[in-house]
């Protein structure tokens, strides 16, 4: 994978430390990066309002109070970097509470040497990488579980994973028919939206080209993914089947990724760093997040597999909402047919309470669903002299004895009497349990 400079900055007020660590770095031969010195917090902070870094590296003076204080403010100041501590002790008591105060790791000066060195900083990088990361999946999880509109909600996780992650846009696509058309997008431009919305493949005549199992050829790189077409040979894509990149130049200028035909629009738009990642349901891809940088060097590996679990939560959330909106398709359904039907429905929990009463019983009994609502219907509606035979009849539904069919009277709300035929059923439970009673009441009131 492509590789960028590291960035380094260094706060300590002799630049001893600053030195230190040049020196230190300066002898891995392969190594690019650049560093900067801060002597104070107030030169740290212009510099880090200005440019861009990869970790801070805080020179201890001495130990307590003055030296934590200034890794605690440091800690504050790069709050979203990773901060690496030097100090002059091999003090495990002094490691330990600058880990506490928000630094990844703590090194001794008189024992630097350049792989060492450089194994700490990665460490600190990924730590905080993924303590980021793990805030993120937090916070997108709870997204996911409001009850907002989708349209909303999938707003909210797309700007979560743009705020957390630092990039310069975030767009995720969700199938529609053939094509993955995007859904929601934040900080693309317009015009990249209107021109990379479909990924379909369209012949001379406009309609949608097709492989020989009938499947929507999709183009580009996004469309590779999303048809699951991985080269597992290829530094680009993942095991989880994602692609990445940390610069598109590099990419366009070399032989690219075999069996593909990118439109170059990310690098025409000056996206450098880019992020494919697979959103799947049922064994198929439903969806992709995409993850754009004008930076060069902005992914690594521990980011892409973060955002492979966040493709993956996206995923369970796409279905579950899909089966909410059946569910709710088929209750509104239901209600229409029961607010139409000419026969009495009422639907029981297993203690009698009245949980469904539609407009026929409404109608028959004079009683507003509101007002009878979770109670227990011999109460109201049962003549005392049946009302024993009516809990038999139910305890027997209970007990699994259904359907039954049985003649009673009701009482009105006006204190009349009207004669019912009622045929009943039950729906079980996954354990086999009772969960509700439905009864289905003719009036042969003569």
């Amino acid at each position: 994978m492509e590789a960028s400079a590291l960035s380094i900055l260094v706060i300590d007020e002799t630049r001893f430390d600053a030195e230190l660590v040049r020196s230190a770095l300066g002898t891995l031969p392969r190594l690019a990066f650049t560093l900067r010195h801060a002597e104070n917090l107030d030169s740290a902070g212009a510099l880090l309002a200005r440019e861009r870094f990869d970790v801070v590296i805080v020179g201890m003076v001495d130990g307590e109070p003055t030296g934590l204080a200034t890794v605690e403010a440091a800690c504050r100041a790069a709050e979203h970097l990773p901060v690496l501590v030097m100090g002059a002790d091999d003090d495990d008591e002094l490691a330990a509470a600058a880990v506490r105060l928000g630094a990844q790791d703590y090194v001794v000066k008189l024992d630097l040497e350049g792989w060492s060195l450089m194994r700490a900083i990665r460490h600190a990088i990924e730590r905080k990488e993924v303590g980021r990361y793990q805030e993120l999946a937090s916070h997108v999880l709870r997204e996911l579980d409001s009850t907002g509109p989708w349209a909303d909600v999938m707003a909210g996780v797309t700007r979560l994973i743009k705020r957390h992650t630092g990039a310069d846009a975030v767009g995720i696509r969700l199938v529609d028919g053939d094509d993955f058309p995007y859904f929601v997008t934040e900080g693309f431009p317009e015009h990249f939206v209107v021109q990379e919305n479909t990924l379909c493949t369209r012949g001379l005549d406009g309609q949608v080209v097709r492989d020989e199992r009938g499947r929507p050829v999709l183009q580009c790189l996004c469309g590779m993914v999303l048809s699951g077409h991985v080269q597992a040979d290829s530094p680009h894509f993942t095991p989880g089947g994602s692609f990445w990149t940390n610069s598109t130049s590099a990419l366009r200028t070399s032989d690219g990724v075999p069996g593909t035909a990118p439109r170059h629009v990310c690098n025409e738009t000056g996206y450098e760093s880019v992020a494919l990642v697979p959103v799947r349901g049922q064994g198929r891809a439903i969806g992709l997040l995409q993850v754009n940088d004008s930076r060069p060097g902005r992914f690594s590996g521990v980011m892409v597999r973060f955002l492979e679990q966040i493709a993956g939560a996206v995923g369970i959330g796409v279905l579950r909402r899909q089966a909410e909106q059946a569910l709710r398709h088929e209750r509104d359904f239901i209600d229409r047919v029961l607010a139409t039907a000419d026969v009495l429905v009422i639907v029981l929990d297993p203690r009698g309470r009245i949980v469904r009463f539609n407009q026929a019983c409404q109608n028959a009994t004079g009683y507003r669903f509101d007002d009878v609502r979770g109670r227990a219907f011999w109460d109201l509606f049962v003549a005392p002299e049946e009302a024993d035979g009516v809990r038999a009849a139910f305890a027997q539904l209970r007990a699994g004895h259904f359907p039954n069919a049985h003649e009673t009277y009701w009482l009105t709300r006006e204190g009349s009497r009207r004669r019912i035929a009622w045929s009943n059923s039950c729906l079980l439970d996954e354990d086999g349990q009772v969960e509700f009673v439905i009864g289905t009441g003719v009036d042969i009131t003569e």
